[in-house]
């Protein structure tokens, strides 16, 4: 970064820093001349086997931070103990590929993830990256539907969501359910931003998700955070056409507003 802003005296050390904020351009900016980040990380990338390599690259697929082994078992298409194995063996590695942050739970470097995405989307075909976002995608909908109907079930759900090809964890009682909820908020919601961006990830499919992560509105998450994923969903559902997509997202978004106090609303709406 030094080297760079040497050759470019005119750029601000605050316009670098959002270059490097953007994860999409981040490996790009991180070079001179013909050195760069990302040769330090192809030698450890080619000690792994076959299925170790596959992991690496389909980890990082989703906007999910911290995923856990439960949604890599969906990710990976293997059962939930061999996900976390495969995950713990990529945490063991002396280079860490994988970061090994709580039981069951994993996240990139930051400069890795963007890597492991990279040679994902050049070196894996697009049938195998679209088929382990849907089945992650699937798997958070039944997750959330059980989550939603163990911890509200008087609830008339709105919609028809039904995952297709996958089943929930099941929940023993509501106590449980709202914890999942909370502790997979982030993973839910990034998910959810994340496809507008990627053809991978279907809207409709989203806009469910969406609704059946509704309980986190009245279990003390961030409604902002809720209420910025209806709008992103809603937007791009209604660019492509996508109408109950959309009125599920609006719906959503309307629920926010009319839990949100008065005066409120021009603090989240900036």
């Amino acid at each position: 970064m030094a080297a760079r802003l040497v050759a470019r005296p005119d750029h601000t050390l605050t316009e670098t820093t959002a270059l490097l904020a953007d994860e999409r351009r981040r490996l790009g900016v991180l070079r001179a001349e013909d050195t760069t980040v990302e040769t330090t990380f192809r030698p450890g990338m080619e000690l792994l086997d076959a299925e170790r390599l596959r992991a690496f690259r389909l980890l990082a697929l989703p906007e999910v931070t911290e995923p856990s082994a439960a949604a890599a078992a969906a990710l990976l298409a293997r059962p939930e103990r061999q996900a976390e194995e495969l995950s713990e063996s990529l945490a063991d590695l002396s280079l860490s590929l994988l970061e090994s942050v709580a039981p069951g739970r994993y996240r990139y470097h930051d400069l890795l993830r963007p890597f492991a995405r990279r040679t994902a989307c050049a070196e894996v075909p697009d049938h195998e990256r679209t088929a382990a976002l849907t089945r992650l995608l699937e798997f958070c909908l039944a997750s959330a539907l059980d989550a939603h109907r163990a911890w509200l079930p008087d609830d008339v759900f709105p919609g028809n969501a039904v995952p297709l090809h996958s089943a929930g964890p099941g929940f023993t009682g509501p106590q449980e359910a709202a914890a999942w909820l909370l502790d997979e908020q982030a993973s839910l919601l990034g998910l959810i931003e994340q496809a507008p961006g990627d053809p991978s990830l279907s809207l409709t499919v989203c806009a469910d998700l969406l609704l059946a992560a509704a309980p986190l509105g009245r279990l003390g998450a961030q409604p902002y955070g809720i209420e910025r994923a209806a709008r992103i969903l809603a937007e791009a559902a209604r660019a492509v056409g996508r109408r109950t997509a959309e009125a599920r997202a609006l719906y959503m978004l309307g629920g926010r507003h009319r839990a949100t106090p008065p005066g409120a609303l021009t603090h989240g709406g900036r």
